[in-house]
């Protein structure tokens, strides 16, 4: 068995986990089907900006 190692930022990987969540896969099978394309569907990154507007308002706010 060969193991790959893969060096992803926080960003990519929320993405990755927003997308795991809409196929219903876990982010081990959306990584290894995502190998060979490049981008992320409309949804997973509507998404993303949503979570992502969300925890910068948290921290701006002070909050955990």
């Amino acid at each position: 068995m060969k193991k790959i190692v893969i060096n992803i930022s926080d960003m990519t990987y929320e993405k990755l986990r927003f997308e795991s969540i809409e196929e219903k896969k876990s982010i081990q099978q959306v990584i290894e089907s995502r190998i060979f394309t490049k981008s992320f569907s409309e949804n997973v990154l509507n998404a993303f900006d949503k979570w992502l507007e969300e925890e910068t308002q948290k921290i701006i706010r002070g909050e955990k």
